[in-house]
């Protein structure tokens, strides 16, 4: 296939360097730096969240829930559940 220039119509102007606006670093920084006391880490721990997946009344309520725990014991484990 022939290649199409979408482009060569297309004229450029000459750029007036007083006219570029530079941006502020520091501006710039303070918001990369803010910004990061706003960033939630992944784990936020929970008692109540922890013994409703891995305590012990869940895990009795399910046939691998009691898999688990008789292994725990086999194993000899001093906690069985959280």
């Amino acid at each position: 296939k022939h290649y199409v220039n979408k482009f060569h119509n297309l004229q450029l102007s000459p750029v007036n360097t007083n006219e570029i606006i530079i941006p502020n670093l520091s501006e710039s920084l303070i918001d990369i730096s803010t910004s990061i006391w706003f960033n939630k880490r992944t784990f936020q721990p929970s008692l109540l969240r922890q013994k409703r997946k891995y305590g012990y009344l869940n895990r009795i309520r399910t046939r691998n829930g009691r898999k688990i725990i008789a292994r725990r014991r086999n194993k000899g484990r001093t906690r069985i559940c959280s």
